[in-house]
């Protein structure tokens, strides 16, 4: 046996440190999961959470949605003009669309996917709408279904919200 074992004193660890910021969390601090995050931190983050949901934030979502969807679809139109119908490129306007949502509202939440799923049917729409010739046969409208259906999905899971559940006040020395 080691000569150095004690048992009078405990000797812990150093303490860890915030997974947001870094520093060392030597008071108390909240667990997220396996990771610890310093009470102000957490402060930071719920206000960042209640921002996002907040009606400014929502006139944020709807207007880099709408920009992102008239310039997407534009360039989407552009794009039929030189290489023929290129309907795959829905998913490029979904994904243009939830990424400007999400930009603009510094999130995401319910009122967002509806906003990112309108869009993205509305720049869909208006890229049959302007089509010179629509598609006749039942195969090549399917496809149409499928890939409008899958952009729509697209863009309402990429403005999901992920909030984050904080544990309990962990104190000092308590693990």
């Amino acid at each position: 046996m080691p000569d150095d074992l004690q048992f009078d004193t405990a000797e812990y660890a150093a303490p860890p440190p915030c997974a947001v910021c870094g520093a060392l969390l030597r008071g108390p601090h909240y667990r997220v999961g396996p990771q610890a995050v310093c009470p102000a931190c957490r402060e930071r983050i719920l206000e960042h959470e209640a921002h996002t949901a907040s009606p400014d934030a929502l006139g944020q979502a709807l207007g880099w949605g709408l920009a992102a969807a008239a310039a997407s679809t534009l360039l989407w139109m552009q794009l039929r003009e030189l290489a023929g119908d290129f309907r795959i490129a829905a998913l490029g306007v979904a994904w243009a669309v939830a990424w400007a949502v999400r930009r603009g509202a510094g999130g995401g939440g319910r009122p967002h996917q509806v906003v990112a799923a309108l869009y993205t049917a509305g720049a869909i729409a208006a890229y049959v709408a302007t089509a010179p010739r629509l598609p006749t046969d039942s195969a090549s409208a399917v496809f149409w279904l499928v890939i409008a259906g899958v952009s729509v999905g697209s863009a309402w899971t990429r403005t999901a919200a992920h909030p984050v559940a904080f544990g309990d006040l962990v104190e000092p020395g308590s693990r």
